[in-house]
């Protein structure tokens, strides 16, 4: 048993995989760039997030796919956009949009299925 651990921890620690050393300079030098912190969003920006969002959430509901909590988040989003917490707001407008996307997705998902029995 203490041999089986010791070759996993030689295995884990044996540096750069065979992948990571094929890989040209440039390749290596580009994976380990950071993004740069994003500009704090401005209150247009705000607002077409949450537009996008009640946008996204109207098609879900079209179809009859309009997950719970969405409508939540956008009135959450404007109401934090209105106390000037755009951060905040933009993360949850962001994130209702993503619910609203999803909510459809998965009705497209469900006719294909049904389509196809």
């Amino acid at each position: 048993m203490m041999l089986s651990m010791g070759l996993l921890v030689a295995a884990c620690d044996s540096g750069p995989t065979e992948q990571a050393q094929s890989q040209p300079p440039a390749a290596a030098a580009k994976a380990e760039v950071k993004a740069e912190p994003k500009a704090a969003p401005t209150p247009e920006i705000v607002q077409a997030a949450i537009e996008a969002a009640d946008a996204a959430r109207t098609k879900a509901a079209s179809v009859g796919h309009e997950w719970r909590d969405t409508a939540k988040f956008i009135t959450q989003a404007r109401t934090l956009m209105s106390e000037g917490k755009l951060e905040e707001a933009q993360q949850l407008a962001e994130k209702a949009k993503r619910e609203g996307e999803l909510g459809y997705k998965q009705w497209e998902l469900e006719q294909a299925r049904l389509a196809s029995s």
